[in-house]
C-alpha cells in the first residue's frame, strides 16, 4: 500500500466516500435518507473539488493498493 496525492481522476471516488459518510450519519441520527440529496450532495462536491483541485485550494491523499484505492 502506499499513500499519494489523489489526482482529479480520484474525484469520483472521494465524492462517493463523501455522500456515503453522509448516509451514515444520517442514519445513525434515525433520519430518513433521501437518495436525490444523496446524489446531488455526491455532484455538489465532485464539482467543488474539481475546482478546489485546480485552483490549489485543497488537496487530499489516498492509500493505494495494488492501483486501488483503499
Amino acid at each position: 500500500m502506499s499513500i499519494r496525492e489523489a489526482v482529479d481522476g480520484d474525484i469520483p471516488i472521494l465524492a462517493i466516500h463523501h455522500r456515503k459518510m453522509f448516509e451514515e450519519i444520517w442514519e445513525k441520527k434515525g433520519e430518513d435518507i433521501d437518495s436525490s440529496v444523496s446524489v446531488e450532495i455526491e455532484k455538489a462536491y465532485i464539482r467543488k473539488l474539481q475546482r478546489q483541485f485546480q485552483d490549489g485550494s485543497c488537496k487530499a491523499w489516498v492509500i493505494e493498493d495494488e492501483r486501488r484505492i483503499e
